[in-house]
């Protein structure tokens, strides 16, 4: 049985069982459950029971809302009899408008009572904002906070720190928002909703985060990387952009997305290139505010190439012959043609100018690969052009080459290295007469000897036979090239009528070609040119330049021969092999304040020539001689060098000192002393040492760099001046420590700094 029925009875039995004195009850309705006012959550179900104090059949009880009778016995909100003077309220599901007083009135024997119960319908508090919020930099920003509830909530607004936001200049409180005047990035933090229901007492936090946004911008075009890119090549397109928060990027090709895989942090990465990635590409920058485009045209270069051409081209000397090279290429290639080594200069007075060359075709489009040739013409071609040419064709982005060979066949010319058309010879001697000739087909060659009576009318010249007194060598031919030669020996006895001039005739199917060749008498040569050299107490040099007329021979050797003037008793002979454009006689031994005659004497293969003499005396009293080192190129130390040389000869007047000057040079050559030269400076200022002990035959050299070689400079001075200087080069030994360093002095150093230290433990012990 239902408790609230149980004590509902109870209520009114209790009342009567009280008061059975009293004629007259009280009649009186009561609701259940007993409330003034309930509240009623939307989508909850509730029922609210009237009745009666008394039992009766005669009770009517009736249900009102809002003094409207409620007499729906189904549906949604109905009234239902339950008997014993109970009348029920059933409200299901709960809607907006179910609100309002709702009273239950009885009647009984002329009696009336009613009750009222205040039913306020509950809507749960929503927020209808989004918790993440932005605004643009600059501008009215809104922070919204829209709820809905029923009873209705209010909203205080509050930073972070549950501070209240006061309306003023910088804010405005409206319905469900706080508007923020002139935004700047400072105004980007938390701001809190704090949401209170009077009613229920029910309140809610709602935190807003709300951002500051700067749309995006791009200040410049984006970036193309390498700055002429070309098939192949890795392309980054870098695009740069600013903005709070900072943006995102994506890329169009023309009207076309990228892939987002190729972009990473605003660079778009192609790899390889290819020519059909040529297009417009727009960076497209985005934040929460907005976005930001950007374009730049991506031309996609390409190397050049050069069409196929023959690879060798055979022209007849005198024709006009055209080759062209062609290729392609973005940008537009250059084309040059060169010929493969050293050009020609001119033959038989006539210059070779070589080929012309012509710039043909070209297609202009800039987003497509040009075509252009190059002609290379002759007109006509000479034997100068025959060779190896190479067409070039480059731009900015490469280059490419075609070799093409160029062979043609010319009568025979004598332009060879070979310059030689006069030759000598002397009684007894067998003349060697050569022609060297150019040809293709290469030449033959015969000798001839010109008609006497008309010696410029080749086509008489008389052919020299193979016998005594000439002999002809066999035709000489090189391998890979257009040149032969032929020789003429001649033997020359007493006779003189071998010095006249021949014929070289060269032939191939070409043509012929005739030079002529002398023959002449050399003769012994002429005097040399000697002047005087140093000059010292005791020696003399002299030097000796050849003849100015060696007469057809050069100069194989001098001889020569000295004495005191006025004394030929006393004559010195000797002679040098020496023929250099500079040779030097060292005559040595003499005596002092003495005039010596030298006498000179060319020699040739013919002969001796005229001598050339002078007369030269000797000094009373000279610069000290030069000086001799005798000690080793190799030094024992690798910290220094002993440098001793030989008793100097003073030159009559006393040595006052010596002279030493040293740098550390770079040497090439091998461990032998003897290879050694300078292949370079390391010190570029010398030190100076100077000995003054007059009677010095040594000293040492400090402070030198381990495994290191030094160019020393010795030189003796006295009253009348310094002597010549010897030089010497030297090598310091490699020590313990690693070449070039001071590892070997820094022990010595250390060695001396911690000797005291050890004496001193050892006096205290």
């Amino acid at each position: 049985m239902d408790f609230a029925y149980i004590i509902f009875v109870a209520l009114l039995v209790l009342p009567i069982c009280a008061g059975q004195e009293d004629d007259v009850t009280p009649f009186e309705v009561m609701i259940r459950p007993p409330l003034e006012e309930d509240y009623l959550d939307l989508g909850e179900s509730k029922t609210y029971t009237c009745g009666a104090s008394a039992t009766s059949d005669q009770v009517t009880l009736k249900w009102f809302i809002n003094d409207q009778e409620i007499t729906a016995t189904s549906g949604r909100v109905r009234v239902e009899a339950l008997g014993n003077s109970r009348y029920m309220l059933r409200i299901g599901s709960g809607e907006d408008n179910d609100g309002g007083v709702y009273r239950c009135e009885g009647t009984l024997a002329g009696q009336t009572d009613s009750k009222t119960i205040n039913v306020v319908v509950i809507k749960p508090l929503e927020i209808h904002s989004d918790q993440e919020q932005f605004d643009i930099l600059g501008g009215e920003g809104e922070v919204e906070c829209e709820v809905s509830g029923k009873p209705a909530p209010t909203v205080t607004w509050k930073f972070e720190n549950n501070t209240k936001i006061e309306a003023g200049e910088k804010y405005t409180i409206a319905l469900n928002k706080l508007i923020i005047k002139d935004l700047s990035l400072e105004d980007t933090k938390k701001y809190l909703c704090d949401i209170i229901v009077i009613d229920t007492g029910e309140t809610k936090d709602f935190y807003i985060d709300f951002t500051v946004v700067k749309l995006p911008t791009i200040a410049l075009p984006p970036t193309i990387h390498p700055d002429n890119p070309k098939v192949g090549d890795e392309v980054k397109i870098t695009c740069q952009a600013t903005g709070v928060p900072p943006p995102t990027y994506q890329f169009k090709k023309g009207d076309v997305m990228v892939a987002d895989e190729m972009v990473n942090n605003g660079v778009l990465t192609i790899n390889p290139l290819k020519t059909t990635d040529q297009a417009t590409y727009t960076c497209i920058a985005t934040n929460k505010g907005g976005f930001a485009e950007s374009s730049n045209t991506l031309d996609v270069k390409v190397p050049p190439t050069i069409e196929d051409m023959e690879e060798t081209y055979d022209a007849v000397s005198g024709q006009e012959l055209t080759i062209t090279c062609t290729a392609k290429g973005d940008p537009e290639p250059s084309v040059i043609w060169k010929k493969d080594g050293p050009q020609s200069a001119s033959t038989d007075g006539i210059v070779n100018k070589g080929p012309t060359y012509e710039k043909v075709g070209s297609n202009q489009n800039d987003m497509e690969e040009k075509t252009v040739a190059q002609h290379m013409t002759f007109k006509p071609v000479t034997y100068q052009d025959a060779g190896t040419y190479i067409c070039t064709a480059f731009s900015l982005v490469g280059s490419a080459n075609k070799t093409v060979k160029l062979t043609v066949q010319y009568k025979p010319n004598f332009d060879t290295d070979f310059k030689e058309r006069e030759f000598f010879g002397w009684r007894g001697h067998k003349a060697n007469l050569t022609c060297q000739a150019n040809a293709n087909p290469v030449a033959t060659i015969e000798w001839y000897m010109p008609d006497a009576e008309n010696p410029d009318d080749y086509s008489k010249a008389v052919r020299i036979p193979n016998e005594a007194p000439y002999t002809i060598n066999m035709l000489q031919k090189w391998d890979g090239s257009f040149l032969s030669s032929r020789s003429l020996h001649v033997d020359i006895g007493d006779e003189t009528s071998h010095y006249k001039d021949f014929l070289c005739e060269a032939t191939n199917v070409q043509g012929t070609t005739w030079q002529v060749v002398t023959l002449k008498e050399a003769k012994p040569p002429g005097s040399p040119v000697i002047s005087m050299g140093n000059v010292l107490t005791s020696s003399i040099t002299v030097n000796i330049e050849p003849p100015a007329e060696n007469n057809g021979q050069p100069v194989t050797e001098y001889t020569y021969l000295y004495y005191p003037d006025g004394d030929a008793a006393q004559t010195n002979n000797g002679q040098t092999a020496r023929t250099g454009d500079k040779t030097k006689l060292e005559l040595t031994g003499l005596t002092s304040n003495t005039p010596y005659v030298v006498k000179v004497k060319a020699k040739n293969n013919v002969g001796e020539g005229e001598e050339a003499t002078v007369t030269i005396p000797t000094l009373k009293v000279s610069k000290p001689f030069r000086l001799t080192i005798k000690s080793p190129q190799m030094s024992e130390n690798a910290d220094s060098y002993l440098l001793e040389w030989e008793q100097p000869d003073d030159g009559g007047s006393p040595i006052k000192h010596f002279s030493i000057s040293y740098r550390q040079v770079k040497v090439k050559g091998t461990d032998e002393p003897g290879t050694w030269k300078i292949d370079g400076d390391i010190d570029l200022d010398p030190k100076l040492k100077v000995v003054p002990n007059p009677s010095a035959l040594s000293t040492r050299l400090d402070d030198l760099d381990a495994n290191a070689f030094y160019e020393i400079r010795l030189w003796a001075t006295n009253e009348e001046g310094d002597s010549e200087l010897t030089q010497v080069l030297i090598k310091t030994s490699a020590g313990v420590g690693p070449v070039g360093d001071h590892s070997g002095r820094l022990a010595v150093n250390l060695a001396a700094l911690l000797a005291p230290l050890a004496m001193a433990c050892l006096l205290a012990l």
